[in-house]
């Protein structure tokens, strides 16, 4: 039986910037291949209508990479993110955010 090393979230946000998907599940790092052309064109379309919902109503949409701190053992990269105005997920800095989002979309 391999035994795997868990990563908290304070080792996995000091890890060098990538340019690829890289996210802790479980406190296991998933890393990934850079999206499918098909797959970053629907995200650009689910993007623009969050915008639009921001705009309308408040509030602030993000597109992908962008960390969302969950807890100490999870923090994915959601696609498409909406944050309403009131919205208990708060930026960390200009970095990440903290909490979970009101709306994600992931394709």
């Amino acid at each position: 039986m391999e035994t795997r090393m868990k990563m908290t979230a304070a080792a996995f946000l000091e890890l060098p910037e990538t340019n690829l998907p890289r996210e802790l599940i479980d406190g296991e790092i998933i890393e990934m291949t850079a999206p499918e052309l098909d797959h970053q064109d629907v995200v650009l379309n689910l993007g623009i209508l969050f915008k639009q919902a921001a705009k309308e109503r408040g509030g602030k949409a993000y597109v992908a990479p962008v960390d969302v701190v969950f807890d100490e053992i999870n923090i994915p990269q959601p696609d498409v993110i909406y944050l309403a105005p009131e919205s208990r997920c708060i930026p960390e800095g200009t970095k990440r955010l903290l909490g979970a989002p009101d709306l994600i979309g992931e394709v």
